[in-house]
């Protein structure tokens, strides 16, 4: 017995579609990477800053506002004793740092004895200073937001006047010029 194999021709193929065009992901094209970049370096930005708050924290950074003798640092104190700002027994009852990483780069302060304003000039520490009872007058010009420095114009006996400087942020600048005022009542 033999079979014949029908001579069938196969069906035609179907016509050719145009090729589907796949749209590319967001992140590969020019505005994902811009985004992906712009993610990066805001989640930089946001450890770096947090890590700057915790520094300023812990006292390795000058605080951006005027705080309280007791509030600062034992490792400022001592430095401050280690350049002569301070004297060994002085106590601060009041302190700004107008420096941005280093407690030396400028400071403002009073003591139990004395007002004090130093800054560096060329890695030379300048320290100016004067007892209370060479004080004759101070005179305020107050700081007109948080963002604002206070001046506080310290005039002396003897024809000298020492600026002080001090953020306003908390309103550090009027707690700053009450204590120096109430200082100088009490110790001169």
């Amino acid at each position: 017995m033999s079979y014949e194999v029908p001579n069938r021709t196969p069906p035609a193929l179907p016509p050719r579609l145009p090729a589907k065009k796949s749209k590319p992901s967001f992140w590969r094209t020019p505005g994902g990477v811009a985004a992906i970049i712009g993610i990066v370096i805001g989640a930089l930005m946001f450890v770096g800053f947090a890590i700057l708050g915790f520094a300023m924290q812990l006292g390795y950074f000058p605080d951006s506002a005027a705080v309280e003798g007791d509030d600062l640092p034992a490792h400022v104190v001592e430095k401050l004793r280690d350049v002569r700002v301070l004297e060994a027994d002085e106590q601060v009852l009041y302190f700004y740092s107008a420096g941005l990483f280093d407690y030396l780069e400028d400071g403002n302060l009073f003591t139990d004895r004395r007002v004090i304003s130093y800054w560096s000039v060329d890695g030379e520490l300048e320290i100016q200073a004067a007892d209370y009872g060479q004080i004759t007058d101070i005179r305020v010009d107050q700081a007109d937001g948080w963002l604002d420095d206070a001046s506080i114009h310290v005039e002396c006996a003897d024809g000298d006047e020492i600026l002080l400087i001090v953020a306003g942020e908390g309103r550090g600048d009027r707690k700053f010029v009450t204590a120096l005022r109430q200082a100088w009542e009490r110790y001169r």
